[in-house]
């Protein structure tokens, strides 16, 4: 009787390779996987894709929205409220203040950025009135003072 050696490492794609590699070797695979890439990239290369932090705090008197958004000018934001709705934006442009040509940039990441926040507010609950806005220290700050609830005590006869 003979011994016969096997190998049990090789790979299972061997046994059947003509269909294996028909099936998955196809240009559908190879296009699609390489616009899947494309797309990514273009998402994470996005400008709007930088979305900062957001801090909400609920006190007696007022809402507090605290957008940390360092490297930003206090004439860079835009707070708006229209409908309940209250919008925090910002803008800052890239400048281009290369004046001698061949004095350029050999590498730069200084880029133009925005970004848009928006949260809803309960307009019967807060005086939209006295909405006030504060940016210092790379944080924004937007106070949001609640109305007075009045208590009323009723009192109910018992039939």
């Amino acid at each position: 009787m003979r011994l016969v050696t096997r190998n049990f490492n090789r790979p299972t794609t061997t046994s059947f390779p003509s269909l294996w590699n028909e099936f998955f070797a196809d240009d559908f695979f190879t296009k699609r996987a390489a616009r899947e890439a494309k797309a990514c990239r273009a998402v994470a290369n996005n400008r709007y894709h930088n979305v900062p932090a957001v801090n909400i705090k609920d006190r007696a008197e007022h809402y507090f929205i605290e957008v940390a958004a360092p490297g930003f000018n206090k004439s860079d934001f835009t707070v708006e409220l229209d409908q309940g709705t209250l919008t925090i934006s910002a803008k800052k442009e890239e400048k281009k203040e290369d004046k001698n040509e061949g004095e350029g940039y050999t590498h730069k990441e200084f880029v133009s950025s925005e970004f848009k926040r928006t949260f809803t507010i309960p307009e019967n609950t807060v005086n939209v009135d006295k909405i006030e806005a504060s940016y210092e220290a790379g944080v924004l700050v937007v106070s949001i003072p609640k109305k007075e609830v009045e208590e009323t005590k009723l009192s109910i006869d018992v039939l």
